[in-house]
């Protein structure tokens, strides 16, 4: 908590002059293309920075055993490119999963063996403003220190993202949790960098509910924005099960002549859209931004049959931003990759114990303000990586690699939150047969989605005989909540919106016979 307050006190000094400054896209092209020219000899400073001159941390341990020197690997750059290098050092032990990430396994690498905390991956190079939780887009409850360098940073890519889909004549709003989550706070902090303050920021969690630090990041925010135009307002709480309040806000902007920008979760957008449809709002023309969850076919479909507009961002707690929609999109889930700021790789690996194999996503930050290190993180995401020239205006500045039909495996997101798998595996195979009967196989967790919005089934084999389902449903959200405050905000979201379902049947094995804890059913096309 101290350590949280004296963050907070660096963020209050820092905060007048970030939001007394505005970026617009001409100096965003110059800020991204300068980093995109740089981003080999960037890399190999924080190497020397972070890693070697570091040798007991994680990284300084695992480049060491894989016989790495510095030399080697600009070498490596030199020969192969930064990608191939990494790709290179990923076949030498050079990389994490997510699970190693968080904390939650023991690194094993041949003969070396660590055992990591979450926070042995921050950022050494970085003086944090604040810190929060992770837990709105692609993690669980892991600490994130971030720096406003990187939101500044992070500006220009909204800048960008703002004039190639005209987004800056928008009223801006938002649906985001308060802190403990993370992504509110930095989209309030990015839309004021670029000159496109927030109107309204909904909360599905109740800002009166945040402990002390959080509660008082909160009034330092919104006081210090009022000194600069009202840059960020106060957050209001709306439920996840009262998106209609928001659609009347969506539709109230239409009827007075502006256009609406409204960013959520994919979820959260989908539910807004049909709130609208049912209450007879008109929301055609707006603009939602959406992030944290997969943007399917199903959800798509949901959004423009109102006639509003969906636009993809793909992010992580750990890094920021990672992707911005393409204009000329071949899914609908289509982004370029911000390669100035990130290095992506793919391997294929096993999924689903049927011999299934996806090409899994591996990260490397090449900010020094980046919340996380990492090198060749894996993320449990996977998609099509490829480059392309759409013509789009971001493959002007260099950024041509794209990403779509991004899904993740081992981890179960719905509603914008996410539970990896050692929540999940101590839930279907100890907490529910020790509450109710049953064994390891006669649980599971299913994400399925209906209608374009997520719902996860509670499947529970006929064999366990009667059970309450009210009493599982709040056995699965006490436990999955447990784990931190992010958690908690989580399962409440998930409690609200009723996205978890107990169905009497059994589980759904693989091909090989195997009855898995979670199974992810193919999404809707």
């Amino acid at each position: 908590m101290l350590s949280r307050l004296r963050a907070g006190v660096r963020f209050a000094r820092r905060l007048p002059a970030f939001l007394a400054t505005t970026l617009d896209a001409a100096g965003a092209r110059r800020l991204v293309a300068a980093q995109l020219a740089d981003r080999n000899a960037i890399f190999l400073r924080i190497l020397e920075r972070a890693v070697f001159a570091r040798p007991a941390s994680v990284y300084g341990r695992l480049f060491a055993h894989a016989g790495a020197t510095l030399g080697d690997v600009a070498g490596l750059v030199e020969s192969d490119g930064l990608e191939g290098a990494l790709e290179r050092l990923r076949g030498a032990g050079v990389w994490v999963s997510l699970e190693e990430l968080k904390g939650r396994r023991p690194l094993r690498r041949g003969s070396l063996e660590i055992a990591p905390r979450a926070e042995d991956f921050d950022n050494p190079l970085l003086a944090p403003a604040y810190a929060a939780s992770s837990g709105g887009s692609r993690s669980a409850g892991t600490r994130v220190l971030v720096d406003l360098d990187l939101l500044a940073y992070e500006a220009a890519h909204q800048a960008l993202f703002a004039e190639r889909f005209g987004l800056g004549a928008c009223v801006a709003a938002q649906w985001r949790p308060v802190p403990p989550g993370i992504a509110g706070i930095n989209n309030a902090l990015r839309s004021a960098r670029i000159g496109q303050p927030l109107v309204r920021w909904f909360s599905q969690s109740d800002p009166r509910a945040a402990d002390a630090a959080d509660a008082l990041l909160l009034r330092v925010l919104v006081r210090t924005a009022r000194r600069h135009g009202g840059a960020i307002p106060q957050p209001e709480l709306v439920p996840v099960d009262d998106a209609v309040t928001v659609a009347r806000w969506v539709a109230d902007v239409g009827a007075r002549g502006g256009t609406p920008l409204l960013d959520s979760t994919a979820s959260g957008l989908v539910r807004v859209c049909g709130a609208a449809r049912d209450a007879g709002l008109d929301v055609a023309g707006a603009r939602l931004r959406f992030g944290g969850e997969p943007l399917t076919d199903a959800r798509a479909a949901a959004i423009t049959a109102v006639g509003a507009v969906a636009l993809a961002r793909y992010s992580m707690a750990e890094v920021g931003v990672m992707g911005v929609a393409c204009a000329r999109p071949r899914a609908v889930d289509e982004v370029h990759l911000l390669s100035d700021k990130l290095a992506f790789v793919q391997h294929e690996r096993p999924v689903g114990g049927d011999g299934r194999t996806v090409g899994a996503l591996c990260l490397t930050t090449l900010l020094p303000a980046s919340p996380k290190l990492l090198v060749n993180a894996e993320i449990d995401d996977y998609g099509v990586l490829d480059e392309w020239r759409c013509g789009c205006p971001l493959e002007e500045i260099g950024l041509v690699r794209h990403l779509h039909t991004i899904r993740s495996f081992d981890k179960l997101t719905s509603e914008g939150m996410s539970f990896v798998g050692a929540d999940l595996l101590r839930l279907v195979e100890e907490i529910l047969p020790g509450r109710f009967g049953g064994d390891a196989t006669s649980w599971q967790l299913v994400e399925d989605e209906l209608g374009g919005l997520p719902r996860v089934e509670l499947r529970v084999h006929p064999d366990v005989g009667a059970v309450d389902p009210g009493a599982v449903v709040e056995t699965a959200l006490e436990h999955l909540g447990r784990v931190s405050p992010a958690h908690r905000m989580m399962a409440e979201a998930w409690r609200q919106a009723g996205t978890l379902q107990v169905v009497r049947q059994a589980p759904i094995a693989t091909a090989a016979a195997k009855i898995l804890p979670l199974h992810v059913r193919a999404k809707s096309r």
